[in-house]
């Protein structure tokens, strides 16, 4: 969603800029604030966290990605971990249970 309003930001603006006038000094401030707000929109896009349970392997990877090319990797073995914290749960209706597809976004964790 934040990759769309960034790109939407960046063509309205490509769009509507007057190369002439826009940029005198009335306008630069405006000018900074917007790609402020377009670089806002990008960089949250862009940014990926996801954590991998690999039961076959018996380890858990912590994987941070920017547009989709890993960063970096951290692996823990899952004989290492001795407990785990539970920040949040939230209930889902059946409505609401993963559908497999191309473009579902929620993880199917089992153990």
């Amino acid at each position: 969603m934040f990759g769309i309003v960034g790109g939407l930001l960046l063509l309205a603006f490509f769009v509507s800029v007057d190369w002439q006038s826009d940029f005198d000094r009335g306008s630069l401030v405006g000018t900074i604030f917007y790609f402020v707000i377009t670089a806002t929109c990008v960089a949250v896009a862009a940014w990926g966290s996801s954590v991998f349970f690999d039961k076959g392997g018996c380890d858990v990877s912590f994987i941070k990605s920017i547009f989709g090319l890993e960063v970096q990797r951290d692996r823990v073995e899952a004989r290492a971990v001795q407990a785990v914290t539970i920040q949040g749960v939230r209930f889902l209706k059946d409505s609401e249970r993963p559908q497999p597809g191309l473009l579902n976004t929620r993880s199917r964790y089992s153990l």
